[in-house]
């Protein structure tokens, strides 16, 4: 295997990759399902780290539902990794050199759609989650919602070429993201899936 071959099986393929050894130990018995005593036992450590307070069970509640991406009632490693990455993705309006690496995936420099929709991962079949977002003023009930949009791609690949085709359409980037309108890409996915 070539150098070019071997760097790029190492390189993390999504943003769940970034911090998968790092927070391995979240998931302790391995079943790829964040139990609520698990996620509880992530924030007392960070909590007790970082000398924050400790969250109530109202907070760590709502902290599953909002990590679960795909809403589909279970926390999974994979969406905890991702939120938290895509939480992070962007300060100071700087992308992660990281998180930039995972989207980059042909090395040059800019952001094609595709690759923006790979390194995403799945944020929902049928773009549910992404439509329960947008409806989340309550003017019309949620599955009327859903059905009058119809089917907006599996693994919420609709909701990623929105996101991906309004910043490029507002950027006049033809295609290409800098590192700039990726920031804002990740920015307007971020509020999408984690609802800020």
């Amino acid at each position: 295997m070539g150098c070019d071959a071997a760097r790029a099986a190492a390189q993390p393929q999504q943003l769940a990759d970034l911090l998968r050894e790092e927070f391995g130990f979240v998931d302790s018995d391995k079943d790829g399902l964040i139990s609520k005593s698990e996620l509880q036992s992530l924030v007392k450590n960070v909590s007790t780290e970082a000398n924050l307070p400790l969250v109530d069970g109202d907070q760590l509640d709502f902290s599953m539902k909002l990590f679960d991406l795909n809403q589909d009632g279970k926390l999974t490693t994979e969406e905890l990794l991702r939120a938290l990455v895509l939480d992070g993705a962007v300060a100071e309006d700087a992308v992660d050199a990281d998180v930039y690496n995972v989207f980059d995936r042909n090395g040059n420099g800019t952001i094609e759609q595709e690759e923006f929709r790979q390194g995403l991962g799945d944020v929902g079949s049928n773009g549910d989650a992404a439509k329960d977002f947008v409806n989340a003023n309550g003017t019309i009930e949620q599955e009327e919602f859903r059905a009058g949009l119809g089917d907006v791609g599996s693994n919420g690949d609709a909701a990623k070429d929105f996101v991906y085709g309004r910043v490029d359409r507002l950027s006049d980037s033809g295609g290409h993201l800098n590192s700039s309108a990726f920031g804002n890409a990740l920015v307007l996915m971020r509020a999408v899936l984690l609802g800020y």
